[in-house]
């Protein structure tokens, strides 16, 4: 169950900058030379209201952005961070820089052989996904796990899950006996390390004309990627972290 606080209204925003040069260079009859440099800024998402709140390891809890003071997931006070935190959970990369190159070769000077080749570094903008899932996390949304009576963790769980014989809790008042208990068990953050993923690309070919009606070619076309986001958990909830807290 999600237990909503205040207003869950969330309007995000990002922006994208680019620009480029490009020039062409006949070194030869025989050989053309392509080149230029791209340059672009794709912003860190935020949210218009500042309402993201992201999770850091170093700080140990939750911090609003452009904020300092640390919460744990349940809002109690933590402390405050040395400095006020990025607004999206990380800073913008600003240091997208792209060349490109590329070239064509006609090798024997008679407009039957020709070599290609090119490479450029291509950039990614941000997605926005990861952003999104950080609307689940305290204090504006508060999640909660229950069970009805009578009904044994144990019995579905490894051992070493508590036993619970008694009402804990109804936060809805709803007069539905069950057990309620308040755990943000799916805190989302932003590693504040995250970068724009970026791939090289590159490509080089040899194209040969047959006869008047036929041509034969051959190319390798590759890419290789960096900065690949990825989805890890840190903070792994086991049997024993779970009765230390519950008991």
């Amino acid at each position: 169950m999600f237990e909503f606080g205040e207003r869950f209204d969330r309007s995000f925003r990002t922006q994208s900058y680019n620009a480029f040069l490009q020039d062409q260079w006949r070194v030869a009859s025989n050989f053309a030379l392509n080149y230029g440099v791209r340059y672009e800024v794709n912003t860190a998402p935020v949210e218009v209201h500042n309402w993201l709140m992201n999770y850091y390891p170093a700080l140990g809890g939750l911090v609003q952005g452009d904020r300092t003071a640390i919460f744990d997931p349940y809002g109690n006070p933590l402390g405050d961070a040395p400095s006020r935190v990025p607004r999206a959970g990380f800073k913008t990369d600003r240091n997208n820089v792209s060349p490109r190159f590329g070239f064509a070769w006609d090798p024997f000077r008679h407009g039957k052989t020709v070599l290609r080749g090119g490479y450029a570094i291509v950039y990614d903008q941000q997605p926005l996904e990861p952003s999104v899932n950080m609307l689940l996390n305290p204090p504006y949304v508060e999640q909660w796990f229950s069970y009805y009576p009578w009904f044994d963790l144990g019995d579905s769980f490894p051992p070493g899950f508590p036993s619970f014989d008694g009402f804990v809790g109804d936060p809805n008042r709803d007069g539905v006996f069950s057990f309620w208990f308040e755990q943000p068990y799916s805190i989302a953050a932003r590693d504040l390390g995250t970068r724009t993923t970026y791939v090289h690309q590159m490509h080089f070919g040899l194209e040969q004309q047959l006869g008047n009606r036929a041509m034969f070619e051959v190319a390798y076309a590759g890419s290789l990627g960096r900065k690949l986001p990825r989805l890890r958990d840190i903070s792994v909830c086991t049997p024993a972290s779970f009765v230390a807290l519950y008991t």
